[in-house]
């Protein structure tokens, strides 16, 4: 992955309280076998790995299980609203 040289760019812009800057965020990846890993190490040191770890938006697609069924588990919250593009079979499928 590429870095960005932020040299060139102003440093913190302080308006109304609060300070923009560029920010750099990160994530992690991990594959099956090393979450697995992951979450005995936490299990292992005396802390429930569920409260750490939770099935993403994305997963929970990729599950093709219906909202009635997920419902049973946990509790959906709202998302939020943006106007943006989508593939017109997918726009048609959700408002039909």
């Amino acid at each position: 992955m590429e870095t960005v040289d932020t040299s060139m760019f102003i440093e913190g812009v302080n308006a109304n309280g609060k300070v923009w800057d560029y920010m750099v965020s990160s994530s992690w990846h991990f594959e099956p076998d090393n979450l697995k890993a992951l979450a005995g190490m936490m299990a292992f040191e005396g802390l429930n790995p569920y409260e750490y770890l939770t099935l993403s938006a994305q997963s929970l697609k990729k599950l093709k299980w219906s909202d009635e069924v997920v419902s049973h588990y946990g509790i959906k919250k709202p998302g939020s609203e943006s106007f943006r593009s989508v593939k017109e079979e997918n726009y048609n499928q959700k408002n039909n």
